[in-house]
């Protein structure tokens, strides 16, 4: 199976929101996600750890964005092409 690419921009609400991570990622999977507000996100890890720690992720910087790509089960979830204004 070839792997997963995912788009998400997180905006427009007065809400905490939660997002969860692919309940079985396969390597090279990727998804971007976009912070458009001052909420904090939850980034839920859905049992895959995220930059080898094994805890979901709070988004909390406004107008961010950035990449995940899953390496492995060892890495998790790996962040790349941080970006914020």
């Amino acid at each position: 199976k070839e792997p997963n690419a995912i788009s998400s921009s997180i905006s427009s609400s007065s809400s905490p929101v939660t997002m969860s991570l692919p309940l079985t990622p396969q390597n090279g999977d990727s998804i971007k996600l976009a912070n458009m507000d001052c909420r904090p996100t939850l980034v839920a890890r859905n049992g895959s750890k995220i930059m080898s720690d094994a805890e979901d992720m709070t988004l909390d910087i406004v107008a961010s964005s950035f990449e995940l790509m899953y390496e492995s089960t060892l890495i998790g979830w790996t962040i790349i092409g941080s970006r914020s204004i």
